[in-house]
């Protein structure tokens, strides 16, 4: 199963489950997605599954990045929000090798 199917069939359960939190997330990375491969055909590339992978990378690192700004700036609320869905797209990540 690619990514991408296992995105989708993740968000049906979302739906079912009237889980809003992972509904809401899975949205945004299937748009970013989207995107991304709209881009790709208008240039002649290919998007494959690496592909997917590097827009839900990039997915991440931007909610990270959001919830370091929600932070300097005092919204507690927020950065718990964005980081409540940061945990839901790290589900589709590679798991990250440790310092050591």
């Amino acid at each position: 199963m690619t990514l991408t199917d296992q995105l989708a069939a993740d968000l049906i359960t979302a739906m079912k489950a009237k889980d809003a939190a992972t509904m809401s997330a899975l949205r945004m990375v299937k748009s970013a997605i989207a995107n991304a491969e709209i881009d790709a055909r208008g240039s002649g590339k290919t998007f494959d599954d690496a592909a997917v992978l590097a827009v839900v990378k990039s997915y991440a690192k931007k909610l990270t990045e959001a919830i370091e700004e929600y932070r300097k700036g005092g919204r507690a609320d927020l950065a718990d929000a964005t980081s409540a869905e940061l945990k839901i797209i790290e589900r589709y990540l590679p798991a990250a090798l440790p310092e050591d």
